[in-house]
């Protein structure tokens, strides 16, 4: 992949631009034209139009912010998540898919969730509590509310689809403000959202011992996925900013009494990915 504006990418995160191309095909279904916003954003409709691009992680940010303004939806981040196909995360979700368990699907994330956008980490922990924090690195968190409630609610999806079952968050702590909780949240999440939280650790919970279905779609997606990724090895470095644990409200789960991260064994996935073409 190419970026939009080649740059020293040691300092400046990039990604692969998924959330904003998404923004920009909504854009276009209601009819409105893009130009203006990416020329705000300091992009062409050419950037755009190509997947192979990446764009720096503020400039989706701004894209998402402006997309948001145009087409006068508040809660943009949060309507693209619950949408689109979770096969056009690309590599990051086929991993997960593979997975035997959902804490191994989750793990897995940990370790190649930076390839989606180097400006954000997912970091996982199964004790007394599931944790799952998202940690922004080399980026102005307060300029960001669109991408952060995009992946909050893309993660929960996730992690429903890949147990079908009906999972969801006992908390909600992000760091940007809202007045309240809006009710569409609520309903879809199973959850109130703290907003403007300053402790965004969430210790509550159970331990995520839930079995990934087998018949989890793992197609090849569509052309239009954009989030075809690159294996690389991460780990973190320093506290996550945004939390949420989770809870199985009514899923075909199976609880041990062995301490899943020191006790359990990472078990294999029980089937390869097969991909066509």
């Amino acid at each position: 992949m190419r970026s939009a504006k080649p740059k020293d990418f040691r300092s400046i995160p990039t990604a692969t631009g998924a959330i904003a191309r998404l923004a920009c095909a909504r854009m276009r279904e209601a009819g409105k034209g893009i130009a203006a916003v990416l020329c705000g954003a300091g992009l062409t409709v050419d950037d755009v139009d190509d997947p192979t691009v990446r764009l720096e992680v503020r400039t989706q940010i701004k894209v998402l912010e402006l997309a948001a303004q145009e087409l006068q939806d508040e809660f943009l981040g949060f309507h693209l998540a619950r949408r689109f196909d979770l096969r056009e995360i690309g590599l990051l979700y086929y991993v997960m898919a593979s997975s035997e368990q959902l804490a191994d699907a989750l793990r897995n994330a940990e370790r190649y969730s930076g390839t989606s956008n180097e400006g954000i980490r997912l970091h996982f922990r199964s004790d007394r509590a599931t944790v799952i924090a998202l940690d922004y690195r080399n980026v102005d968190r307060r300029s960001d509310r669109h991408q952060m409630e995009f992946w909050l609610t893309a993660v929960v999806r996730i992690c429903r689809e890949l147990t079908n079952s009906r999972l969801a968050p006992r908390r909600l702590m992000v760091r940007h403000f809202r007045d309240s909780t809006p009710a569409e949240y609520k309903s879809f999440l199973a959850s109130d959202v703290a907003f403007g939280a300053d402790d965004e650790f969430i210790l509550k919970g159970t331990r995520c011992c839930a079995f990934v279905r087998s018949t989890t779609n793992t197609r090849r997606p569509p052309h239009s996925a954009q989030l075809t990724l690159a294996i690389v090895s991460t780990k973190p470095k320093r506290a996550p900013s945004t939390t949420l644990d989770l809870r199985n409200l009514k899923s075909e789960t199976c609880f041990r009494s062995s301490h899943i991260a020191l006790a359990t064994p990472i078990l294999r996935a029980r089937s390869r990915i097969r991909c066509a073409g």
